[in-house]
């Protein structure tokens, strides 16, 4: 979610994709952000059954389910 305290942090390798090389762990890798309305479009070929962006104290991520439609 680009509601995350560390969105823009690192180095941009693609759009709103942040590494951090210099940090261990999970932030060492790629991690992409985004807000609500480019969630649905990246999805638009599978019908949301939920969508939540689920957080406190600046650590936000989405949760959701969605099923493929053909």
């Amino acid at each position: 979610s680009k509601r995350r305290s560390d969105y823009g942090l690192g180095v941009e390798i693609a759009p709103n994709t942040f590494v951090r090389p210099d940090e261990e762990g999970d932030k060492s890798h790629p991690h992409y952000f985004c807000n609500g309305a480019e969630l649905v479009e990246m999805l638009e070929n599978f019908e949301l059954r939920s969508l939540e962006d689920v957080g406190e104290d600046g650590s936000w991520h989405w949760h959701f389910v969605a099923e493929r439609t053909w």
